[in-house]
């Protein structure tokens, strides 16, 4: 696996007790991020988002988390949302930890996904991941600041 990391960071105007409800709890983050969530928000517990509407099936399942702590870290497990489209290993995972700060009335997001293969399939999968946070973390903010959000198949 190669030592590159993707990484991303954004503010929202927010609590951070909320965004942090917004990544650990089933009821918020389908709102913003995944169709389906189970998630048990303690160190190994489940953390599996699934999105069907990507045509690839039940994804990220038997994800856990392998650090959290509550309300400013939490690492999971994560698997490619569309692998059957980059021909990788449905076993195969990375690691994403996303860390929170409160700063100014806002909080600030950072995410880093690490656990990267090498090859062009691994290389086209992390362009479409990096691309795919992106949108996330802007549906996030959009939910978190004026309460509605996007999945990805509808931004």
């Amino acid at each position: 696996m190669k030592l590159e990391i993707l990484k991303h960071q954004i503010d929202v105007q927010a609590d951070k007790q909320l965004v942090w409800q917004a990544w650990t709890s089933k009821d918020q983050i389908t709102k913003w991020f995944a169709n389906e969530a189970f998630i048990e928000a303690t160190e190994g517990g489940l953390y599996e988002v699934g999105f069907t509407y990507l045509g690839d099936g039940p994804t990220n399942k038997d994800c856990k988390i392998l650090s959290i702590q509550p309300p400013s870290r939490i690492v999971f497990q994560w698997k490619i949302p569309v692998k059957k489209k980059f021909h990788l290993d449905e076993n195969l995972s990375t690691i994403v930890a996303v860390s929170l700060e409160e700063k100014d009335n806002q909080t600030i997001i950072k995410l880093f996904h690490s656990g990267w293969g090498e090859g062009e399939n691994w290389l086209q999968a992390k362009e479409w991941q990096m691309q795919a946070w992106e949108k996330s973390l802007s549906s996030l903010k959009s939910y978190i600041e004026t309460g509605e959000g996007f999945l990805l198949w509808q931004a």
